[in-house]
């Protein structure tokens, strides 16, 4: 996806805005705390409009001429994080089909990772492009893998994908029983998403997890109460940690 450039200067990639005066990065009006480096390679990516870059135009801008390891810029990280977004793009701006060949490379990837959490990360993606298919008994196998599993991972693992890592498989499976049926484990899933972001204690994902399950269940359930009381969570905490909407 080509990023738009707004008038006043920042860029914008569906729902994600670049905005270079600042150094920050916005997802859905919530603010994304990313490396410098990584900031630099995403606002040149913008500023290309979709344009090729070769690997001295990258290595110039982002590492400032400085001597690179021949493999570095095509390093397992980059691959998974550049893999990773461009699904995330696709994902929610409802492009689905594109979605689904991003989720089985993805998944080629993070099979030669040493991280527990690309696995994971793997596992969930996939699960949901069973899940954009059709194929829900599918979806929940690989959504189930990934939500129960018990290894602890580190805090930095938890949330290389931006969110915590346990909270987005809940939030995936509770998705995925609800359209099978299953109201009450569905309504089960999205809390266990809740309680995974207040135990790992990230803002971002407390209010992801409060937007995107719970709220989104209690609405599918038509359940007025729960709704209130997510919808005035997810208010608290936005004005707790001074979160945008």
């Amino acid at each position: 996806m080509d990023a738009c450039m707004l008038h006043h200067g920042d860029f914008a990639f569906g729902e994600t805005v670049v905005a270079p005066r600042r150094r920050e990065v916005r997802h859905r009006g919530i603010r994304v705390d990313i490396g410098d480096r990584a900031f630099d390679l995403l606002l040149l990516l913008a500023e290309s409009h979709g344009c090729v870059l070769s690997k001295q135009q990258i290595v110039a801008r982002v590492w400032h001429d400085r001597v690179v390891e021949g493999n570095a810029v095509e390093a397992l990280d980059f691959q998974l994080l550049g893999m990773w977004g461009r699904w995330m793009c696709h994902y929610l701006n409802g492009e689905y089909a594109q979605a689904i060949p991003l989720a089985h490379h993805f998944n080629e990837l993070a099979s030669t990772s040493s991280r527990k959490c690309d696995h994971l990360a793997a596992l969930r993606l996939s699960g949901m492009s069973r899940l954009f298919a059709g194929d829900l008994p599918g979806a929940l196998a690989d959504l189930q893998r990934a939500a129960n599993d018990t290894e602890p991972l580190p805090r930095a693992q938890r949330m290389r994908f931006l969110y915590d890592e346990k909270m987005l498989s809940h939030a995936s499976l509770a998705l995925t029983l609800w359209f099978m049926g299953e109201t009450e484990l569905a309504r089960q899933a999205a809390q266990q998403s809740l309680d995974d972001a207040r135990e790992f204690d990230h803002p971002v994902s407390i209010c992801y997890a409060l937007s995107e399950a719970v709220c989104t269940l209690a609405l599918l359930r038509d359940d007025a109460a729960a709704l209130e009381e997510a919808v005035s969570s997810l208010a608290a905490e936005t004005r707790r940690h001074s979160i945008s909407t």
